[in-house]
């Protein structure tokens, strides 16, 4: 950005100037990770995101939600992951809405609600409706349920005749989590900042919450360990105020992982809850799916987010096949974990049970995902999501060339592509 971006961009975050799409646009002419082409198309992006919502949608959902779950779109912030985000968006709303029922209702529903919650609702409802239309299905946006008094997110026609409702829904990060996260980044990052400063590696658990006292002098004994075995080698371990310890070697140990502290929420319990909650909300549709998008931290901190996608599948159909137990018209779940950066040398994988699939998937802006599919019975089909969500990694190269634009490689700086 030149200075007079810097200028108008500290005017609005003081509130002396309102938020504006001209500097989402001012952005992405500039943006230095977009090759001439990604800046054509990230213009266009924006320009099209305006016209859709209007001059004036940005501002209000900054000055009643604030500003981060709309920094994702605006590529000065975020470099290449914010192009993909941006691009992703605008090429999931252009994709569907030229080609479903129900737009007017849906886009009343983004218009008028912007928080962070129905904007990552709508997201995935979008997502889900935009891999069915490009592979030939139809799609009606929040159509009735039949002998039912509500709505369902989605109904995606096949062409050979199959149907199925689609409900959406985002679970967000309980208040034990939260500050289980808080803590872990407040113990991580300076660690991880240790191991660089004096060339070690650290591993271990941060164990439970503590109080910050206790973890700052944790802290200091953390970082006198490391300079000590920087100068002489030998590994050393350091207990936590509140459980857990840290262990300091100078090469690389079997046990590469930091671990966060273990919460009491109850994440399968809670999964079951939403799970048989959308089976009684669509009650009467004759054939439904549950599509759950994970941004609690079952995957971040959780033991069983560290395992292989094999043990995942495992553990989680029967706690699928439980809650639907009452549930006969609804055909399975959709499980994923939203994305997570993708770590050196993680490789994409596959899993197949009986009536199941887990997949992990790399996806544009070296992120990744996992997507667990599970059927309400054994011999359940669980196509077309495994076809879907097996080819993701490619469906914002086919996206782009459906509206007309080239594919990623091209939109982003050669050095990025």
């Amino acid at each position: 950005m030149d200075l007079s971006e810097v200028e108008r961009w500290e005017r609005v975050m003081s509130g002396d100037a309102p938020l504006s799409w001209d500097l989402w646009s001012v952005a992405a002419a500039n943006a230095q990770c977009l090759s001439p082409d990604g800046r054509r198309v990230a213009q266009a992006a924006v320009s099209y995101l305006q016209n859709l919502f209007g001059d004036h949608w940005i501002d209000d959902a900054a000055k009643h939600h604030g500003v981060p779950h709309l920094m994702n779109l605006w590529v000065a912030s975020g470099g290449p992951r914010s192009a993909v985000e941006l691009l992703t968006t605008y090429a999931r709303l252009a994709v569907v809405l030229q080609a479903s029922t129900g737009r007017a209702r849906f886009l009343q529903g983004l218009r008028s609600n912007s928080s962070p919650r129905h904007w990552s609702h709508a997201m995935l409802q979008l997502e889900m409706a935009a891999m069915a239309v490009l592979d030939g299905w139809t799609v009606a946006l929040e159509p009735r349920v039949p002998g039912g008094v509500g709505r369902a997110d989605l109904k995606l026609h096949g062409s050979d005749g199959d149907a199925a409702f689609v409900e959406t829904v985002v679970m967000g990060i309980s208040d034990e989590e939260r500050r289980a996260h808080r803590y872990f980044e407040a113990v991580t990052t300076p660690v991880q900042l240790f191991a660089a400063t004096y060339g070690v590696h650290i591993t271990g658990s941060t164990g439970h919450v503590a109080e910050m006292e206790a973890v700052h002098r944790w802290l200091q004994e953390v970082e006198q360990a490391a300079a000590t075995t920087a100068a002489d080698g030998v590994l050393r371990e350091v207990a936590g105020p509140s459980g857990g310890a840290l262990i300091i070697s100078a090469s690389p140990l079997q046990d590469t992982s930091l671990r966060g502290p273990a919460t009491l929420t109850d994440e399968g319990g809670r999964l079951a809850a939403r799970i048989a909650e959308k089976a009684k909300q669509t009650a009467g549709a004759p054939h439904t799916w549950v599509r759950l998008d994970a941004h609690a931290l079952l995957w971040m901190l959780s033991d069983w987010g560290r395992s292989p996608v094999t043990a995942k599948l495992i553990t989680f159909a029967p706690l699928v096949r439980e809650a639907l137990a009452d549930a006969p018209h609804v055909a399975g779940v959709i499980l994923s974990n939203g994305w997570a950066w993708r770590i050196a040398g993680e490789e994409d994988e596959a899993c197949v049970v009986p009536g199941g699939l887990a997949i992990r998937r790399a996806l544009p802006a070296t992120r990744y995902r996992e997507t667990l599919i599970v059927a309400s019975t054994p011999d359940g089909v669980t196509q077309p999501w495994n076809e879907w969500y097996a080819s993701e990694s490619t469906w914002l190269d086919r996206a782009l060339d459906h509206l007309g634009h080239p594919p990623l490689a091209a939109l982003l700086a050669p050095t990025l592509g």
